[in-house]
Formats: structure tokens, sequence, C-alpha cells
């Protein structure tokens, strides 16, 4: 029996739950460093193109082919092996992709960056579907709604 090729020659993804049985077998053609502030962008965006991206993890990422690899944090100032993140991912063409449900994402947001990612999130979502922030929730927005609502 024949499996059929599907894009970029690739037939899987790598869930989550399967990081720590392949991580240790994986080669390090597939993993890809990540630091903070690309971090946040992964956890809070669903698929953030790669321009969004520091300039370090576009240049380790467009080494890749499409398909699946995996992302790894450290954090240098908690002891060897406690700080380490390591989150299954999915380089596309053009965007990259962390394989995880959104509230597992939430959650390492709020533990790994210390805010609350709903605010950053709502802020995304809304840039998503109206292009900009909404003036409503800007401090000075306010005042000019209020401004108009006198004359």
């Amino acid at each position: 029996m024949t499996q059929k090729p599907t894009m970029f020659g690739l037939q899987y993804r790598l869930s989550q739950e399967a990081v720590p049985s392949f991580y240790p077998f994986l080669g390090k053609s597939r993993v890809v460093a990540v630091g903070l502030d690309d971090l946040q962008i992964l956890l809070t965006e669903g698929d953030p193109y790669l321009t969004k991206l520091s300039s370090d993890f576009q240049d380790r990422i467009r080494s890749l082919e499409p398909g699946p690899c995996i992302f790894v944090y450290k954090d240098a100032s908690v002891p060897s092996g406690l700080g380490e993140l390591v989150l299954s991912g999915n380089r596309n063409q053009s965007s990259v992709r962390v394989q995880m449900k959104d509230n597992e994402k939430k959650l390492l947001y709020q533990l790994f960056v210390g805010e609350s990612v709903t605010d950053a999130m709502d802020v995304v979502e809304e840039e998503k579907v109206t292009g900009e922030i909404d003036e409503k929730k800007d401090v000075e927005g306010k005042k000019d709604v209020e401004e108009k609502k006198e004359d």
C-alpha cells in the first residue's frame, strides 16, 4: 500500500502530548530556539506571519522546510532544566503555529510572561477584525468621543 504524499512531503503533525516522547530523539534540525518576545507572539496569535517575529527567529525558522517542528524557550534565570518550555509547532510557508489549544496557550502565557493573556489576545483579535485598535478602548479615544457628545 502506497501512501499519498502531502504538501511538503510530510504526513504528520506532532501533538503537544507527544513532545516529551519525541523531543530527546528528534534531530536538532527541527528544533528552534525561541526568545521571550517571540514566545509572547506565538502564544497570543494563532498563525503569526514570520515578519512579526524577531529577525533572529526568522533566520532560524527559514532554514527549516515547512512542516512540524519544536519550539524551545529557556529561561536563563531559572536553574538548569526547570526553566525550559518545549512546544509542538508547525512551520508553514509564511507563518508559524504552536500546536496547542487556546486555553493551554493562555495558561502558559500567564506562567512565563506573568500577566493576563485575555487583554493581550483581545487586542490581537480586535486588530484582526478592524485593522486597528478601537478608539473606545484607547484613553485618548475616550476623550474624543466625550467631546463629540458635548457638541
